[in-house]
């Protein structure tokens, strides 16, 4: 499956969680010299699929609900990672869209 910031144009993943719609960016690769600029990237095509009607269009039932957009990462958060997802928050907030930015951990299988 191709997902995370390497494919901006795929969107990697829609929950729902009662009144929120949740567009998930699945980042299972370790961040590269480009991480941010295609994390921007990303960010600005899920933010076009809510926004534009695409989502609607697909899934009729998030009509109306609020809009998050989650960054789980399988690899270190650093610092730089950090500042950037605070900045998106900030920006995003602006269009009325949440944003998360989480450190997952791979579930081992015994």
């Amino acid at each position: 499956m191709k997902n995370g910031v390497e494919h901006p144009e795929i969107i990697d993943l829609v929950s729902s969680d009662g009144d929120t719609v949740v567009l998930i960016i699945v980042q299972t690769e370790a961040p590269n010299d480009h991480f941010l600029s295609s994390l921007e990237d990303k960010i600005n095509n899920y933010l076009s699929f809510a926004k534009d009607g695409q989502m609607y269009e697909l899934y009729p039932d998030t009509n109306g609900k609020d809009i998050t957009i989650r960054l789980d990462m399988y690899e270190a958060l650093d610092q730089e990672i950090l500042k950037f997802c605070e900045k998106a928050k900030e920006v995003l907030s602006h269009e009325n869209v949440s944003f998360v930015c989480s450190k997952c951990e791979y579930e081992k299988h015994v």
